[in-house]
């Protein structure tokens, strides 16, 4: 139940709706506390030393801290292993997203064991202005009637152009979001429940069950792997295992 968002003061009505019996709200919390040892056991695990890619991400979250609301981001990185399947690799709660915080959270990876990343996916970036001919041609076409996604298109242009020397194929696997927007969907329900969480441990400790709620099934290896694999390994050769 805490890890679908509810509040421990629903999931004490609901246990006295359902058995009868009391909880109290302070009960209910020392119990989900077990969970951080495991927690910090999961956080500090070693990974991988190489990931072929990485998607980032950051999730924002209303966060109660001496009788103050701040908005306080969730930082989530999901990776694509070298055996193809997804593994988030960590969850930190921290202030609102910045390239600084990104850039601690993705040094920190180095102390889990991770030596390498090929690809990382993000949103949001930034980049120099400068767009080739095909991409003008195709402003000069859309832009009247999508004048803001065009727009998108040539801001980012130096971070988009480089999934082009991809097969499509590859291509497919790199700008296919759909694992990182499920994981950020059963994110996002938390503050549907709860639109103030009373602590950040309160946070991370939702967010830590709401991963292994989101992601217990993911036990398959992503569609045509093999072939992303063998080309990835061409474009950037002797960086990935055998």
């Amino acid at each position: 139940m805490y890890a679908k968002g509810m509040t421990t003061r629903q999931i004490s009505e609901t246990m006295e709706e359902i058995y009868g019996f009391e909880t109290s709200k302070g009960f209910i919390s020392d119990v989900t506390d077990k969970i951080l040892p495991q927690m910090e056991d999961w956080q500090n695990r070693p990974l991988d030393e190489v990931y072929p890619i990485l998607y980032i991400d950051a999730i924002h979250y209303s966060v109660r801290d001496n009788g103050v609301i701040r908005k306080l981001a969730a930082y989530v990185i999901l990776g694509i292993n070298a055996e193809g399947k997804k593994e988030v690799l960590t969850i930190h709660v921290g202030e609102n997203e910045s390239s600084k915080y990104w850039l601690s959270v993705l040094n920190e990876l180095k102390n889990w064991g991770v030596k390498d990343i090929l690809i990382i996916c993000a949103d949001g970036l930034t980049g120099i202005k400068k767009a080739l001919a095909a991409l003008e041609r195709v402003t000069e076409k859309w832009a009247p009637k999508y004048p803001n996604s065009m727009k998108r298109w040539k801001d980012n242009w130096d971070a988009v152009s480089p999934i082009f020397k991809f097969s499509a194929t590859v291509r497919k696997v790199i700008y296919t979001t759909d694992a990182i927007e499920s994981l950020n969907s059963t994110y996002r329900k938390l503050s549907r429940q709860r639109s103030v969480f009373p602590s950040d441990t309160a946070l991370l400790k939702a967010l830590y069950l709401a991963t292994f709620e989101a992601t217990k099934k993911w036990t398959v290896t992503m569609r045509n792997w093999a072939q992303v694999y063998g080309e990835l390994r061409i474009m950037y050769e002797g960086r990935l295992p055998d």
